[in-house]
């Protein structure tokens, strides 16, 4: 059988519990539409970053291709709530 070219980036929640840190929940935030995701700030249950997709037409906005340019950079706000991440779809 053949590979694929398939990835994913994962965002996690730790609860620091007096100085042992838990897993509280975790998802995936890249590979299907956003190429990458730079972590800017963590606040108030949103967890905001920059992510890069390709732009190939008005509403065609996809993961970008080894070679396609340009990247378009678009602020994404994850919520965190009840233990629980709430991912966008797309960007």
């Amino acid at each position: 059988m053949g590979g694929g070219n398939n990835w994913g980036l994962n965002v996690a929640v730790f609860r620091n519990n007096d100085g042992k840190y838990e897993g509280v929940t975790d998802d995936a935030v890249g590979g299907k539409f956003w190429r990458n995701f730079y972590l800017k700030s963590i606040d108030n249950g949103q967890i905001k970053g920059i992510a890069e997709v390709c732009k190939y037409g008005e509403d065609d906005i996809r993961p970008c291709f080894e070679g396609d340019k340009p990247y378009i950079k678009r602020q994404i706000i994850i919520s965190f709530r009840d233990n629980k991440l709430k991912v966008p779809e797309k960007p």
